[in-house]
């Protein structure tokens, strides 16, 4: 099976300084086909994706799959992740988590 990358937030939304921490690949979701196209044309509902990211804790060699959920054509759906990737996950949040409050301090 194939998957599809998804980007979780528009990019082009991005300020420059959050857009070049992109080559972390936190803003991508790997999606099967139709969960893919379902993301691109459906209602989807990730308002509680940042503290289900924010909470989950990763032990070192840790390599259980991670699960988040988010809602995609009005139906949760589980999105699994390998901890190398969600780990790249959290740091993306993190590093947009503090722009967006040293942004929010000017």
């Amino acid at each position: 099976m194939h998957f599809e990358a998804r980007n979780i937030i528009i990019t082009s939304h991005l300020d420059n300084e959050i857009r070049n921490t992109l080559g972390l690949a936190w803003n991508s979701l790997s999606l099967c086909p139709f969960c893919a196209a379902k993301f691109e044309v459906c209602s989807r509902n990730m308002e509680d994706m940042p503290e289900q990211i924010r909470k989950q804790e990763i032990y070192n060699g840790d390599d259980e799959r991670i699960i988040i959920t988010m809602e995609l054509a009005e139906e949760r759906q589980e999105i699994s992740f390998v901890p190398k990737h969600f780990l790249a996950l959290q740091k993306g949040l993190q590093l947009l988590d503090e722009y967006l409050k040293k942004n929010s301090e000017i």
